[in-house]
């Protein structure tokens, strides 16, 4: 049915058709009148828009804030409604439907739209005339359920609703009923929606509407800032089918041209941006801010992010010391934000610090004056923002801009100029996205059966589908019916019934579950819901990733309120009001595309100009003539670029690309190169120079982006680079991306978001939200799935959204031309430190890289891994099985992934056909009562087949090539396309291949016998495959059972046993560990003391301490009469060796220990990137030609004092250049200022000693130990611990993540290497021990001993956290605690000035004797000659038992004090 034709071309720019007074005579009298009285004269856009709309055009009004858009749209469509009510002849369903794309503007538009009806109304009374009942309502996310039943069962005319809600409505079979008689749609704030896939979701649903109601729907489109016209009018008309084509809906662009008054201005913060007295230029934007706020009678303040809205609003009343403001952004609970909108409109709130929520229509009451912190996103944004002010089309709108930073006031001064010129970004639409395609799909099959051809026409009338081909459409259909899945024997339900005999598609109970709890386009980035301790108060949500930073009683501000955290549950966070005192303000983590290349060169067009002008002493001049700028921000703006051109000679533009390579410090190269294209551009600059760096320069690189520059990062790359730009080339742009994509996070996070919208993620429990993790990991395994077909169309659209929409390949080649052709020229620089404008990118990277997603942290030197379960560790197919399978798991796993189960749940003929597709050939006589009834009823249908023979079996029709080339059988149904498959050209090989592959996968686990029976191979054939499949790791060979397993099974039943073996294990009290690192840690039972020595190196191996803490106590706690010239004779030996962390203090270095074979004596490191003098690169230079020196060899071969020699080598000792093979130099810095304090002749004989003694030791090149493996830094842990945490692991300096750490445990669980479970109570999450660890738990343990609280083996405040019953102490080295079976019994604090007890010990006196016994052993401060207690409890009993107790240990009375000396040894 063509009810869309029209005879006009599609987009037609319209003038006004006639006189403003006369426009109003098209309404109905009462209509005219309230209008007039109320309003006055139309607005251009009422004037030229009501005809269009009256005589049924499709419309596109484009016009400022203010100017009457909304009543322009709805004005004629309820004088129609009114007409018609008069008639009686008012439409039982929904007669307008108005689109926003926010909840908030509906319910604005809700009560504005009572005011004409009110008006209306009341002339009606006045003259006796009945009004009709004309009924209006808002459905959206947040209506009720008793809201949305009075809806459906008294449909209201005018239908106030959002693009997601729409499209529910179209899924609903009673929904749909009341949309039938829709006659009009207005799409608000349309410039919202057109580049986004919101939009492309939203065009189907205006076509899906259109066919429901059978009519054409007059489209009202309507933005105040939306670029391109004609691109958004062609947009919102759609297309129609012809029979023989596809045209487009015509559609009236109208945008008068009116300029509403503007006043901005930039207004900063501080006299100079260099000079920020109070460290931050914060403070001094909040005082503004307060300053602005009290100038005004109602101000709103835009942020560009949540985080800065909670810390702006905080502080901004923290400073006025009264509650001028409140935040309001998208996290906070509507009930809160409702609140404050309406606190602000009543004048009761003075300031309303918002981000985007209220940057389109919201009604807020009068605003007077807009305030900007940092520039604007884009120019369209900060039109809608300054156009909230004076929100009336003869005001004039006023605003300012606040900048953070200098660069940020040059780009402030850039969109001001923008804003003023109203040079709106242009939008480009996406088109043909098949993951909005593929949920619309199953969301019009839950309602109707649809014939393929249908479908297609319907989809190809959206105009982002206008391209669409009839191939990819089914590809689509191919993935929701599970075609994929199925292919690899996943057990996926259908997302649709696909029969390809017949070409219909229809749903099923599943596809409707689907299509209500996982729609929408925007994907779930991991919110938890906060709720107070009601459980049904909600005040916000928070980022899934700050939730899991968050500890139990930690505090937040969320709506300007500060709360603390109480409980986390799976899927919300519990808070209790609390004090504002260390409360932090929550991050929100968002992602972005980038500035368009138009804008982004504009800036670098801008930069060029005003650069010239700096240049030549007119650009302060000129700035301050204009509007926007005064001198102070002209001033800071100069000093900017001449900072900038000191630094590196020329300032970049759009004609100049600038390289500067810097180092931010010593160990770190970066290269920035200032290139103004946006973030487009650029991020496709950043995959090409990571690739052509790592394949033709071979160094290790990370790279990121902003819209002015690519910023790359060089780990392990020394050499001079320069000439950068000639290792890309614009001949391979699109290759080097198709290659480098895959691997990039960028193609994993759009692949996760994209499947989520195709509906391919699974549904979530009614009410519960889906965890970010269990997203994150179903989006791996579909990732891993799907890139096994080039033409998946996640695959495919992730691609293309990629290639299309977040990069911009054209632009990017168009710019590598004019470089390699001279038009752009690059100008490279070297600078020591980083010039102004890379400081700036820098501090932004640093802040930005905390929250990034799966991006690979800077020096890591493997790319990120995507390439599904590998890159997890989930597979354990390299490990050999150690697990003996319990029999209980085994049934368990068999029971819900076997054939025989899942046919028990099947209840429809469709679903019947759904698992003969999944789980293969079944035999036939499994089907009794009503199943063998629906294989009668399929059968008939050319939709299911029997193979008769050696047992009789029933396939779907789809795999009769599969089988016959098999089992060489004709069948009697044609043979349909399934898959990739075209004609079903099977070899035989592969078809037994893949048919007994699905047999494993389902029937597991199984023996030959059962295959031989089954299927008509031989066995020759069959001896083939299965050595075939148990090579590549598909099945397993059980000893234990003599069968065959599916290696997935297996590996399900494998962690199913050993979680069971968890689940046995009894949680323990921390003291047991405590015990536990005791026995592994200090009871060291080597016979002499240098062995133990040894022992204890290999122990600690690897673990930096303070330098100091080693000889302290370390050492000493674990050497019986430890002194330091054993550890001296072991150094010189060559069996040990220490290393520095370099980078850090000068006097609180951390060291660690490392036996010689851990050393890489091999390695080769330039210096080039670490800082030296030239004293130090000659010392360093000789012991590199030498390998080793004595201090009075470097004396005499340098030449240099042996005074400042020392120096010399203290500085390369702290920068990990150079060791000795003795600890006594170590020992000499350490206690540098004994030796300052000392006068010029004892100084100059104490060095005369140190040069001539050989106890110095032979200097030499730090060579640095061998990187570990994953496997080899477990097993150093599990030496030192005997288990593995994630506690554990942050205490190492581990070149290892804990997520990556765990999934290597898992590994090594499986293999029977590592014990999971909970093990000691204190410790979060799972924990991994050795199991010969475990079996030695319940071991005698000491009674006492001693440890100093900063000892690696003590866990309190370490491992585990101090419980209340605990004695509280901090893990200081002046702390020493004495333990009773791990529990701490004693403290000395203050180096035995304090003894603190447990109440509950009642004999003191064997505590205080492992005091005496450990001190004079020399256990404990090794280097003090006395332990002198004077506090003492403050209760006299204890008091009294304690010195008596101390008297009979040996402690002496002195005054005040009772001490224990120190006996001669």
């Amino acid at each position: 049915m063509c009810w869309n034709c029209q005879a006009i071309s599609p987009v037609v720019y319209r003038k006004v058709y006639m006189d403003k007074s006369e426009v109003l005579d098209i309404f109905h009298p009462a209509v005219k009148e309230w209008f007039i009285n109320n309003i006055g004269t139309p607005s251009p856009p009422q004037a030229e828009g009501w005809p269009q709309i009256q005589s049924g055009r499709n419309v596109l009004i484009s016009a400022p804030t203010g100017t009457g858009k909304t009543l322009a749209a709805f004005l004629e469509s309820i004088n129609r409604l009114l007409e018609m009510g008069l008639k009686g002849e008012l439409p039982d369903g929904v007669f307008i439907l108005y689109v926003s794309p926010l909840k908030a503007l509906n319910n604005d538009i809700n009560k504005n739209l009572e005011i004409p009806f009110r008006g209306i109304r009341q002339i009606f009374e006045v003259k006796g005339e009945s009004f009709p009942d004309i009924r209006k309502a808002v459905r959206t996310g947040d209506t009720s359920q008793h809201e949305r039943a009075q809806i459906l069962k008294k449909p209201p005319h005018i239908l106030i609703t959002t693009p997601e809600s729409l499209y529910l409505m179209l899924t609903s079979q009673k929904a749909r009923e009341i949309l039938k008689t829709v006659h009009y749609m207005i799409i608000d704030e349309i410039h919202t929606l057109l580049g986004t896939k919101r939009g492309v979701h939203l065009a189907l649903s205006m076509e899906r509407l259109e066919a429901l109601a059978q009519r054409k729907i007059v489209r009202i489109g309507l933005s105040a800032t939306v670029n391109p016209l004609d691109a958004a009018a062609r947009y919102l008309g759609g297309l129609y089918h012809t029979g023989s084509g596809y045209e487009e809906r015509p559609v009236e662009i109208i945008a008068p041209a009116i300029e509403r008054g503007k006043e901005l201005k930039i207004n900063v913060p501080v006299e100079d941006y260099r000079v920020l007295e109070q460290g931050s230029v914060w403070p001094d934007i909040y005082a503004l801010l307060v300053k602005l706020i009290r100038e005004h009678r109602s101000t709103l303040v835009f942020v560009n992010n949540r985080a800065i809205a909670e810390k702006t609003a905080a502080n901004v009343n923290s400073i006025a010391d009264e509650e001028l403001c409140r935040p309001h952004h998208g996290s906070i609970s509507k009930n809160r934000r409702l609140e404050t909108e309406e606190l602000f409109k009543t004048g009761q709130l003075k300031c309303i610090i918002a981000t985007s929520t209220l940057e389109l229509g919201i009604d807020v009451g009068s605003v007077d004056f807009i305030a900007q912190v940092s520039a604007p996103l884009s120019v369209s944004s900060g039109l809608q923002r300054l156009g909230r002010a004076e929100h009336r089309l003869s005001a004039v709108s006023k605003g300012v801009i606040i900048p953070k930073t200098r660069g940020d006031l040059l780009r402030s001064c850039f969109i001001a100029e923008e804003m003023l010129d109203a040079r709106i970004e242009k939008e480009r639409i996406p088109e043909n996205c098949l993951d909005i395609l593929a949920q619309h799909i199953v969301s019009m099959c839950c309602t109707e059966k649809w014939r393929e051809n249908d479908l297609y026409n319907l989809v190809r009338q959206a105009y982002s589908y206008r391209t669409l081909r009839g191939n990819d459409l089914r590809k689509v259909l191919a993935m929701l019916a599970g075609d994929y899945e199925h292919n690899e024997d996943i057990p996926a339900k259908p997302r649709i019934i696909w029969d390809r005999h017949n070409k219909t598609v229809e749903g099923s109970p599943y596809s409707r579950m689907l299509a209500l709890s996982a729609s929408g386009t925007i994907p779930d980035r991991g919110m938890f819901p906060v709720y107070l301790e009601d459980y049904k108060t909600r005040v916000g949500e928070l980022d899934e990733e700050f939730v899991f930073e968050s500890r139990i009683g930690d505090k937040f501000m969320l709506g300007s309120t500060p709360w603390r955290v109480t409980r986390i549950d799976r899927n919300r966070v519990i808070v209790a009001p609390t004090s504002a005192i260390g409360a932090t303000a929550p991050f929100w983590r968002g992602d972005g595309i980038g500035m368009p290349f138009e804008l982004a060169v504009a800036f670098g067009k801008f930069l060029r100009f005003i650069a010239e002008q700096v240049e030549n002493d007119a650009f302060i001049e000129n700035a301050v003539k204009s509007s926007v700028l005064d001198e102070k921000g002209a001033l800071n703006i100069r000093n900017y670029l001449i900072d900038q051109v000191e630094t590196t000679g020329v300032i970049s533009n759009d004609r100049l690309v600038v390289v500067e390579y810097t180092s931010a410090n010593e160990n770190d190269n970066k290269i920035v190169i200032h290139a103004h294209f946006g973030g487009r551009v650029n991020s496709v600059l950043s995959v090409l120079f990571q690739e052509a760096l790592d394949k033709k320069a071979g160094c290790k690189a990370y790279t990121s982006h902003t819209n002015d520059a690519v910023l790359i990062h060089l780990y392990g790359y020394y050499d001079e680079l320069s000439d950068i730009f000639s290792l890309i080339s614009s001949k391979n742009v699109e290759q080097v991306l198709l290659n480098a994509l895959p691997r990039t996070s960028r193609f994993a996070l759009t692949f996760r978001y994209n499947a989520y919208r195709a509906l391919m993620m699974g549904t979530r429990k009614q009410g519960q939200r889906l965890p970010l993790w269990v997203q994150r990991l179903r989006s791996v395994d579909a990732l891993e799935n799907a890139q096994k077909y080039v033409d998946h169309p996640l695959i495919i659209e992730t691609m293309r959204e990629c290639l299309e929409d977040i990069f911009d390949i054209p632009n990017t080649i168009r710019v590598l031309k004019d470089i390699e052709q001279g038009r752009i020229q690059v100008v490279e620089k070297k600078t020591w430190f980083p010039s102004p404008f890379a400081s700036e990118i820098l501090f932004q990277f640093e802040q930005e890289i905390l929250y990034m997603e799966k991006d690979p942290h800077p020096g890591h030197t493997e790319y990120p891994a995507i390439s599904g379960i590998e890159s997890l560790n989930l597979s354990y197919r390299d490990e050999k099985p150690a697990v003996l399978l319990r029999d209980e798991a085994v049934a368990e796993i068999v029971k819900k992934k076997n054939a025989a189960w899942r046919l028990e749940q099947v209840k429809s003929p469709n679903e019947l056909h759904s698992f003969l597709l999944i789980y293969g050939d079944t035999p036939k006589d499994a089907f009794t009562g009503q199943h063998a009834e629906w294989i009668s009823e399929l059968e008939k249908e050319n939709r299911v087949a029997v193979i008769p023979s050696p047992v009789p079996r029933v396939i779907a029709a789809e795999e009769a090539g599969l089988y016959s080339a098999a089992e060489n059988y004709e069948f009697p149904v044609p043979s349909l396309s399934f898959m990739d498959r075209e004609g079903d050209a099977w070899t035989e090989e592969e078809a037994i291949t893949r048919i007994i592959r699905r047999f494993a996968r389902y029937n597991s686990p199984f023996d030959r016998e059962e295959l031989i029976g089954r299927y008509p191979f031989s066995g020759m054939k069959l001896e083939k495959i299965l050595s075939k499949l148990s090579a590549d790791g598909t099945i397993v060979y059980s000893d234990q059972y003599k069968k065959y397993f599916h290696a997935a099974i297996y590996d399900r039943a494998a962690r199913l046993t050993l979680n069971l073996a968890v689940d046995e294990i009894k949680a323990r009290d921390p003291a047991e560990l405590a015990c536990l690192l005791y026995e592994r840690q200090i009871a060291i039972k080597a016979a002499t003391a240098e062995e133990q020595l040894y022992d204890a190196v290999t122990r600690l191996e690897g673990l930096y301490l303070p330098a100091d803490a080693w000889e302290n106590f370390v050492f000493p706690a674990r050497i019986n009469g430890y002194y330091p010239g054993l550890l001296d004779k072991l150094c010189s030996s060559g069996r040990i060796v220490w290393r520095i962390k370099p980078g850090e203090g000068k006097n609180q270095f951390r060291l660690a220990w490392f036996r010689a074979e851990s050393i890489d004596f091999g390695y080769d490191e330039s210096t080039e990137t670490i800082y030296l003098s030239e004293k130090e690169k000659n010392i360093y230079t000789l012991l590199r030609k030498r390998g080793s020196a004595f201090t009075h060899v470097l004396t005499s071969l340098s030449g240099i004092p042996a005074g400042e020699l020392l120096d010399i080598l203290k500085g390369l000792v702290l920068k990990g250049l150079v060791v000795n093979d003795s600890f006594t130099p170590l020992r000499f810095f350490l206690n540098e200022e004994a030796y300052k304090a000392l006068n010029p002749m004892q100084k100059a004989k104490r060095i005369a000693m140190i040069v001539s003694g050989m106890e110095m030791g032979r200097w030499e090149p730090a060579y640095p130990p061998k990187p570990l493996s994953m496997h080899e830094f477990i097993r150093r842990c599990g030496i030192r611990y005997g288990m593995l945490s994630k506690e554990i692991t942050g205490l190492e300096d581990s070149p290892y993540t804990w997520p990556e750490v765990y999934e290597k445990l898992k590994q090594m669980e499986y293999a029977g290497e590592m014990r999971r479970g909970y093990f000691f109570t204190g410790i979060s999450g799972i924990q991994f021990m050795l199991p010969d660890v475990l079996n030695k738990l319940d071991a005698v343990k000491e009674d006492y001993f001693v440890l100093n609280a900063s000892d690696p083996a003590q866990p309190y405040g370490r491992i585990v956290p101090h419980s209340e019953q605990e004695l509280p102490f901090t893990c200081v080295p002046g702390t020493a605690i004495i333990f009773f079976r791990g529990r701490p019994v004693m403290l000395l604090e203050r180096y035995g000035e304090k003894i603190t007890f447990s109440p509950d010990t009642d004999d003191l006196c064997k505590p205080v004797q492992e005091i005496k016994n450990a001190f004079q052993a020399k256990k404990i401060w090794p280097e003090r000659k006395r332990i002198a207690v004077k506090y003492w409890p403050d209760d006299p009993e204890q008091k009294e038992k304690l010195k008596l107790v101390l008297a009979a240990a040996g402690f002496i009375p002195e005054i005040d004090k009772m001490v224990l000396w120190r006996t001669a040894q």
